[in-house]
């Protein structure tokens, strides 16, 4: 038997080499490989390397081109034997010919997903070519950095052939160098700013940006149109474009300080109905009048979301009253799946009922475990304000909570005895109440 014995732990010793052997080469060529999965191309010597070099060919992901005098024919060769090419960035100023050599260089090549456009030049010709060449690629990414114009020409090029091109998912363009050549007046005082031309142009291809750019399969989606003069008809087309994106997982749509009122909100809240697969949703309708119905289709419309899981929603001054909170407070006890909630209520004129309701629903709340509340400028008083803390003390899932209710009560011992009642809720492992 000791023989045999010796023989098995010579053997596991020999296995455990080699497969510490293969792990290091694992690691070795991870290394390498990361290496090699961005490749900037300066000048002609680093086109023959890739042109030379296997592993380059097979590794290189990413190519970044900085520099205008090299062989655009050598680099076609180049690029044609490279098997995991999906991202350029073009920073350097070609001419019109070499653009338009370049693109059809890369047109072909369909594994190219994201184009990154830096500190271009702004020729008005040379924009035009590259606008047109956009519009063909099948491109899921796009970003443009760097535009030395504050000229909305430039601008209009290229988001009429983003929005034409039916492939773009994710679009980012960066005025920083206006702003910067312009100052912070920029935003507000140039009578045809490309803020609000850009506003114009995204209004008016509204229908078209949402059919094309986040289609039906996207599964994370972020909106940020704050201060954007959007109205009801602006908001009711959101609605419609992103209830046909089922598959949503993750949305964060920004729309505050807007014109969007009882209408716009209802749209809304009805084109949630949809997303039954959400399970992050980010709201912020902050200073919107939308009432209390509008605040009552959406908190309807959230109760039915059956796998959301994390809820941000700012309602702050948006007139909602007693009667929308009372609303969200059911929403909260129907959705047995929210464990994360950020509610913001602040400056709503909520009155005892309206703040009753909210305890109850969040009482009633089978999942929630982490919550904060902003509650400050409404119309309860103390009594109310101690209802609520017992009922988040009835709730014994809930181990995090923050509150901020710090207008709603005049004296400093009103104060202190509410933060003792709250102290006492032991479990609570991260707390912070401002009275």
């Amino acid at each position: 038997m000791i023989p045999q014995k010796e023989v098995f732990q010579v053997g596991s010793t020999n296995q455990m080499q080699e497969k510490q052997l293969n792990h290091n080469n694992n690691n070795q060529l991870q290394q390498e490989q990361q290496q090699y999965d961005k490749y900037l191309i300066d000048n002609r010597q680093k086109i023959q390397l890739l042109k030379q070099s296997t592993q380059l060919q097979q590794t290189m992901s990413h190519l970044i081109l900085q520099n205008k005098n090299i062989s655009l024919n050598q680099l076609s060769q180049a690029i044609s034997l490279c098997k995991n090419f999906k991202q350029l960035t073009i920073a350097a100023k070609f001419t019109m010919e070499q653009i338009k050599q370049l693109f059809q260089i890369i047109q072909n090549k369909q594994q190219l997903i994201t184009l990154k456009l830096e500190y271009y030049t702004i020729d008005e010709e040379n924009t035009q070519v590259m606008g047109q060449s956009i519009q063909n690629l099948n491109l899921k990414n796009i970003s443009i950095f760097g535009l030395e114009t504050y000229e909305f020409d430039i601008y209009e090029i290229y988001g009429q052939a983003v929005l034409s091109n039916k492939h773009i998912l994710t679009i980012y363009f960066d005025l920083a160098y206006c702003v910067q050549k312009l100052g912070n007046n920029f935003w507000y005082n140039l009578d045809y700013s490309i803020q609000k031309k850009w506003s114009k142009l995204f209004k008016r291809k509204l229908k078209k940006l949402f059919l094309t750019t986040f289609v039906l399969y996207h599964t994370e989606l972020e909106l940020e149109f704050g201060k954007k003069n959007i109205g009801n008809k602006e908001a009711s087309e959101i609605a419609k474009n992103i209830r046909k994106c089922s598959k949503l997982t993750k949305l964060k749509l920004i729309l505050y300080e807007n014109e969007i009122s009882e209408y716009g909100a209802i749209g809304l809240g009805i084109g949630f109905l949809q997303l039954i697969n959400l399970t992050n949703l980010e709201l912020n309708l902050r200073e919107n009048s939308i009432g209390p119905k509008g605040a009552a289709q959406i908190a309807s419309s959230l109760s039915y979301l059956s796998q959301l899981k994390a809820l941000t929603m700012n309602l702050n001054k948006t007139q909602i009253g007693d009667e929308g909170t009372s609303k969200i407070g059911e929403a909260i006890a129907k959705n047995q799946n929210i464990a994360v909630l950020e509610l913001s209520l602040a400056d709503n004129s909520i009155f005892s009922e309206g703040i009753f309701n909210l305890s109850e629903g969040i009482k009633n709340s089978k999942c929630l475990t982490k919550l904060y509340l902003y509650l400050y400028k409404n119309r309860f008083n103390q009594s109310d304000c101690q209802n609520l803390i017992n009922k988040i003390g009835n709730n014994k899932k809930i181990i995090e909570l923050i509150i901020y209710i710090n207008s709603n009560l005049r004296s400093l011992e009103e104060k202190e005895k509410l933060n003792r009642q709250a102290f006492k809720i032991s479990r609570i492992v991260k707390f912070n109440c401002q009275f």
